[in-house]
């Protein structure tokens, strides 16, 4: 009887075991696309007369380090004079120990319009080192795809 029980229970051990194989995750090179996509400019509004602040703090580790502070310190700024990006963010940041405290001040702003470039936009482009850019409906543009 004692062989039977254990003889059972061997085999239900054993048979309850599984093995999954774990591959490792496949990668691919990023090809270069040939997908042409419209250049847009965005107009925003500034007051830059009034100072705006946030801050944060927590503790330092591999996950949450300064550069995750510094962003958490931005977004509590803008969320609390409900603009969307800072001009100028300037930061004050105390470490103790494995703790951080991250004070950011700038100039609230917020997005007013998204619009195409236009031929005066794209001079202004080319100045401040972007890619070359051709102006939607410009005699450089394009042709339209015939289908």
């Amino acid at each position: 009887m004692k062989k039977i029980v254990f003889l059972s229970i061997a085999i239900a051990a054993l048979s309850s075991c599984t093995f999954k194989e774990i591959t490792p995750a496949r990668s691919y090179e990023i090809q270069n696309s040939k997908v042409i996509s419209i250049a847009k400019i965005a107009d925003y509004s500034a007051d830059l007369t009034v100072k705006i602040e946030g801050s944060s703090k927590g503790v330092l580790s591999k996950v949450k380090t300064l550069d995750y502070y510094k962003d958490q310190a931005i977004v509590n700024a803008c969320m609390t004079a409900k603009c969307d990006f800072l001009i100028n963010p300037t930061f004050n940041i105390t470490v103790n120990g494995g703790s951080a405290t991250i004070i950011v001040t700038g100039y609230g702003a917020k997005y007013t319009t998204i619009r195409d470039v236009t031929a005066a936009d794209s001079m202004h482009i080319k100045l401040n080192g972007g890619g070359v850019i051709v102006p939607h409906g410009s005699p450089f543009s394009f042709p339209k795809k015939q289908r």
